[in-house]
């Protein structure tokens, strides 16, 4: 499981020579084939299943995309087609976000599609002086994860064994961490 390193995918993907992965509700002998394509097993097949309901596709105000099939987690028609507008947003949208917003980047650190160190370096090159260093913050009186904090504040956090998605692994650790950001006493 890539976006968890200690994670087990296994029984959400079943992975045929020749083919792309097909996901399943249930079991690939008895359940029931819900999609193809790329599915990073970070169990979306519910959120995918919701968000195609056409009561909350009204909700949100959005259709059917036709060009690209059924909206899904992992678009492989996304991917494919996305091309850059702008060639770096490092010079010119995030130093604006970041003189006029309170911003908290966070990483689980055993992600390993958005490793939590390609995210260090992206914050410590923004230029942006630093605060206070990379320091242990707590939950419960044990360690959370790590942070760093720059001026403006500006922050870059890690939640300890979390994977990608953060909150769905570590839950209250996420919690805090966010509650702590945005009550200012982070």
């Amino acid at each position: 499981d890539s976006l968890d390193i200690y994670g087990n995918c296994s029984d959400k993907v079943s992975l045929e020579a020749g083919r792309p992965a097909r996901f399943w509700v249930g079991s690939p002998a008895g359940g029931e084939a819900v999609g193809e394509g790329i599915h990073e097993c970070i169990g979306g097949l519910n959120v995918e299943a919701y968000l195609r309901t056409p009561d909350v596709m009204a909700a949100l105000h959005v259709t059917e995309p036709k060009f690209a099939g059924p909206w899904a987690m992992c678009s492989p028609f996304v991917g494919a087609h996305y091309s850059r507008t702008v060639a770096s947003l490092l010079e010119t949208v995030y130093p604006a976000l970041i003189a006029n917003y309170r911003i908290l980047i966070f990483n689980g650190d055993a992600d390993a599609v958005v490793p939590y160190t390609d995210n260090e370096e992206w914050t410590s090159g923004m230029g942006v002086p630093t605060v206070a260093k990379w320091q242990a913050w707590l939950v419960d009186g044990q360690v959370a994860g790590y942070v760093t904090k720059y001026e403006h504040d500006f922050s870059f956090a890690t939640v300890k064994g979390a994977g990608h998605m953060v909150p769905q692994y570590k839950p209250r650790q996420a919690f805090v961490m966010l509650q702590t950001f945005l009550d200012g006493t982070w």
